[in-house]
């Protein structure tokens, strides 16, 4: 079986580094992107494209995974474990108000909700807002509304969403965890200054978990996972929420 070897008339320019990049990237061409996207369809590994490209996997993983997004194809596979997922946590709360953060196409749609607000900021999506979700979370912070529940499920990081979330969500929370993807190229700086997580031991759900649990307490809040799915990219948990009783300035 000959070696796989992607043809030198599909490799792109070499590009110049700068003060922030300091390896000299090389530019993806339409037809390097034709060859990897064939070469995954017939099955060959990441490893045999990356020596046959000569790019790294992580930077290969990174390119199929935005091609993907792009194509509205990401975590196809698993959309209908997330759905029915959803439809299960769905009927058990029966939430009255919903904040849908990253909503798509929302599933929440015609679920017979009273007050749902969806966000998409893809305008190309039919959705109550269009706005960076930080923006958004800020805004509907500062008025003073409340949701039930509120759903984070972005392509990437949850993190920078995290505490106003918990801030303006009653009684649950549901979270993306795009990051657990890194797991599995052990590439642990995406993820050390946000959970802790500097080795592959400490890589675990627990961590993730939490992390989230600590945000929730500064916020006068428990939160608690009751359910999780998770795929090979991300984690996905469901989490009840309490408030906390501080009781310390009575006790002596």
């Amino acid at each position: 079986m000959s070696k796989l070897m992607m043809p030198e008339n599909l490799i792109g320019e070499t590009l110049k580094g700068n003060e922030y990049v300091k390896t000299k990237p090389r530019k993806w061409t339409d037809g390097e992107i034709e060859w990897v996207k064939k070469c995954r369809e017939e099955g060959h590994s990441l490893k045999e494209i990356s020596e046959a490209s000569g790019r790294s996997e992580v930077s290969l993983s990174i390119k199929l995974k935005r091609l993907n997004k792009k194509n509205d194809v990401y975590n196809k596979d698993n959309r209908e474990l997330k759905y029915v997922s959803n439809a299960l946590f769905l009927d058990t709360t029966k939430p009255e108000s919903v904040l849908d953060l990253f909503a798509g196409k929302s599933f929440y749609e015609n679920k017979g909700i009273k007050k749902l607000v969806t966000n998409d900021k893809d305008e190309k999506f039919d959705t109550t807002h269009n706005k960076d979700a930080l923006v958004l979370l800020c805004e509907l912070y500062a008025q003073g509304q409340r949701f039930d529940l509120v759903d984070i499920d972005p392509y990437g990081s949850p993190y920078s969403y995290l505490d106003l979330s918990i801030k303006i969500a009653k009684k649950y929370l549901v979270v993306s965890f795009g990051e657990w993807g890194h797991r599995r190229w052990k590439r642990y700086e995406f993820v050390k200054p946000r959970y802790g997580i500097s080795d592959l031991n400490s890589f675990t759900l627990d961590a993730f978990i939490m992390e989230v649990q600590r945000i929730a307490e500064t916020n006068k809040k428990f939160v608690e996972p009751v359910d999780v799915i998770k795929y090979e990219n991300f984690v996905r948990v469901y989490f009840n929420i309490e408030r906390l009783k501080i009781t310390e300035q009575w006790e002596g």
